[in-house]
């Protein structure tokens, strides 16, 4: 989980280049005049909502009333294959040091090859192309998402856009040996007091994205590279000094990923753990 910058442009902007970028139909051929007929009204829906957007207040957007035909070429307006969208992918995926960051922040498992609509554009398909409401992430962390993303006037899940996630551990493993094979347990649990609506955003992100059973399902690749590492380096380094290199690359890992990023605490749980480490030694 790590949070990334927002769209920094005029995202009514974007609305009029994705519109441009919209090839004429010809079994439909008034589609774009349509579009461009509502394009007052998005002016002004896009306005309110990037000020409840900076003001953390999305969850109090009301959907506008619009025909049937009209939220259908509202809809039919995000279309990730084109122009518009994979530019604005790469725009958010791209760090202050002008580096890429492909892996998904929703579970920095994949790599994002899509983008979420954190507001549903069935429920708002006025915005179903703001870029403030389009985040970076994987199909599948996609496809796990609900339509539900709000309790009354509170966001349930959460947005990595506007929510500081805190520099606290709340995602820790435990590690066993089972069929001489590391078996990895992820859990979520609030012991260092992190606020109760953060922690509960958090904790309900996890769960619908299945986050802690898809890391201890992906915890393989960490053991096998760990071990391979461990192999590697045995002939020319002992024991504390090959533990201190891993434990170094996890918390820089951490640093780039988030405190919470799963092959750290992974990785530093295998380095406290005696029994784990010794099994990875080969002992």
């Amino acid at each position: 989980m790590k949070t990334i910058k927002a769209y920094q442009g005029d995202s009514y902007k974007f609305h009029e280049d994705v519109i441009a970028n919209k090839k004429h139909r010809p079994t439909d051929p008034t589609y774009k005049n349509r579009l461009l007929a509502l394009n007052p009204k998005i002016q002004q829906l896009f306005i309110k909502h990037d000020d409840k957007f900076s003001k953390d207040e999305i969850a109090i957007l009301t959907p506008e009333i619009f025909t049937n035909r009209q939220k259908d070429d509202l809809k039919s307006l995000y279309d990730y294959s084109t122009t518009p969208f994979i530019h604005l992918k790469t725009t958010l995926t791209t760090d202050d040091n002008g580096h890429i960051q492909p892996l998904c922040p929703f579970c920095t498992i994949n790599n994002s090859n899509t983008l979420d609509h954190l507001i549903p554009k069935t429920e708002f398909p006025e915005y179903s192309d703001n870029p403030r409401n389009l985040m970076p992430c994987c199909s599948e962390c996609n496809s796990l998402k609900s339509s539900k993303w709000r309790n009354g006037n509170e966001r349930m899940y959460l947005n990595l856009y506007l929510d500081s996630l805190p520099s606290k551990q709340y995602l820790f493993v435990d590690c066993v040996i089972e069929d001489n094979t590391i078996k990895a347990s992820y859990y979520i649990e609030n012991r260092e007091n992190i606020d109760n609506k953060l922690f509960n955003r958090i904790l309900n992100h996890y769960t619908k994205l299945h986050l802690c059973e898809r890391f201890s399902q992906n915890s393989y690749n960490v053991i096998s590279e760990l071990k391979y590492l461990i192999s590697n380096c045995q002939e020319f380094l002992q024991k504390d000094a090959i533990k201190d290199i891993i434990y170094k690359s996890a918390i820089k890992e951490r640093d780039q990923y988030g405190w919470n990023y799963w092959k750290a605490i992974l990785k530093i749980e295998c380095c406290n753990n005696d029994d784990i480490f010794k099994y990875l030694l080969g002992l």
